[in-house]
């Protein structure tokens, strides 16, 4: 198998996000309000390649977990290989890539209201990756090289541009969607791509070039986007942090730091670096505003996380979630306090990698 594929299915990355893909990463974009109290986190566990055990965990205000919520409210598994997930209004939207379908659910209740499967003008099905938002639409990276536009109110794809190959990471800044070409199917990968699309006619701008393998991407409320490129996960420019200059479209590394994952609250970075292959582990607080780097651990208390796969930020307490993997059988959740201290652990399915958090506002 690939080297990179080996990435995407055993990690079922999220890539990233964050999440990443926040439901509205757009500097010009609407007011939102503050929450002031969380009253639950879904947590997509992608689960193990080929065993079709993508499941929903929910951890209620209570503290108490529901293993597998989608299977207790929708008498079936999601599926196999999940990726990405995100809550735009009232809705959850979750790619699952092995089974190449994508799930629209109640926020509520966890409830299906439709099962989206995208297909080419040839037929065959196309897979999802992962998911941005903004003005009433959801936009979704395929890995066969499309973005698709789906409205919040149909369900239906409305349509797909065309951008690099094997897209995967996606974000919405400066009224443009941009997108992370991974190039994963052809390793080892030589894109150095990233595609922009302007948002409002929904057509290829350009691209941008940045190092080599991008996979996740991000965006600040400058609209500065950020580009995880991981070449070939072992040389000196793997796993790089690359900055897109929101007016000129300048291209700078950023130092001191590498990254795997990471998720964006309040134009805090919180990065974490798996290095599979030189089992190596660090967390990282970076301050985007100001370009410093806050702290190279974030967890104060000495506690190990090792092979950690998701990362999220609840945005009233600032407790930090980390997804730990655990091969086959199950997974574990860390929260820590905002100081990087230990509050709690549970258990999951396994690759617990994406954080929604349901809040009264």
């Amino acid at each position: 198998m690939k080297k990179n594929f080996y990435w995407f299915a055993c990690l079922a990355c999220a890539v990233l996000a964050f999440s990443s893909c926040s439901d509205d990463d757009d500097k010009n974009g609407p007011d939102v309000e503050i929450p002031e109290e969380v009253t639950g986190v879904y947590i997509l566990d992608g689960g193990s390649f080929g065993d079709n055990n993508t499941g929903i965990s929910y951890l209620d205000s209570e503290g108490k977990v529901t293993e597998d919520i989608f299977k207790k409210q929708n008498n079936r598994a999601l599926g196999d290989m999940g990726q990405h997930m995100i809550k735009y209004g009232s809705k959850l939207y979750v790619s699952v890539y092995g089974s190449k379908t994508v799930e629209i659910l109640d926020a509520a209740d966890a409830t299906s209201l439709k099962q989206l499967t995208l297909t080419d003008d040839q037929g065959a099905t196309r897979a999802p990756r992962m998911f941005a938002a903004y003005k009433d639409k959801v936009y979704l990276t395929t890995f066969d090289g499309y973005v698709a536009k789906i409205d919040t109110a149909s369900m239906a794809v409305e349509g797909y541009v065309k951008v690099g190959p094997n897209p995967d990471g996606i974000t919405v800044a400066n009224g443009r969607i941009y997108t992370a070409d991974t190039d994963g199917m052809n390793w080892p990968s030589q894109s150095t791509s990233v595609s922009v699309i302007d948002i409002n006619s929904f057509k290829f701008e350009k691209t941008i070039t940045v190092s080599l393998n991008p996979n996740y991407i991000y965006a600040d409320s400058d609209g500065d986007v950020y580009v995880i490129c991981m070449s070939d996960y072992s040389d000196d420019k793997s796993y790089i942090v690359q900055r897109i200059d929101a007016k000129t479209d300048e291209v700078k590394t950023v130092e001191g730091i590498k990254a795997y994952k990471m998720t964006v609250a309040d134009d805090i970075a919180y990065i974490m670096f798996n290095d599979y292959y030189a089992n190596e582990v660090k967390f990282y607080k970076y301050d985007l505003k100001n370009e410093k780097l806050l702290s190279d651990n974030f967890i104060t208390d000495g506690t190990v996380v090792s092979s950690p796969n998701g990362i999220g930020v609840d945005p009233v307490t600032g407790d930090i979630y980390v997804g730990k993997s655990n091969k086959k059988n199950n997974g574990d959740v860390y929260i820590f306090s905002s100081e990087g201290k230990l509050k709690s652990q549970f258990e999951t399915l396994p690759y617990p990698s994406e954080f929604v958090f349901m809040t009264n506002k």
